[in-house]
């Protein structure tokens, strides 16, 4: 009875392990695209932006961004999670 004990908790804490890896690799993914901004909503913390592949999509501005100095259809490069929150934005430059 007591190595039954044992061996369940040492198969849950084995998959508490490893769960807790592949949620912290999921996090780690990113994406960086170019583009321009189509959108910029200050307050629902979202922009819109037409990539260069032809994909719109709707990101989310990741704490301590300021994004005043972007305007409409300007060429950005931008960093994001998987959760699609920003991770950096630039200005592209000609």
């Amino acid at each position: 009875m007591k190595k039954k004990s044992v061996l369940f908790w040492a198969v849950a804490l084995v998959l508490i392990f490893f769960a807790g890896v592949s949620v912290s690799q999921e996090a780690q993914k990113v994406t960086t695209i170019s583009g321009s901004l189509a959108a910029i909503n200050m307050p629902s913390g979202q922009i819109m932006v037409n990539a260069e592949s032809g994909e719109t999509l709707l990101l989310t501005i990741g704490e301590g961004f300021d994004l005043k100095e972007f305007g409409i259809n300007d060429q950005v490069t931008i960093t994001y999670d998987s959760e699609k929150v920003i991770q950096s934005i630039t200005r592209q430059t000609d």
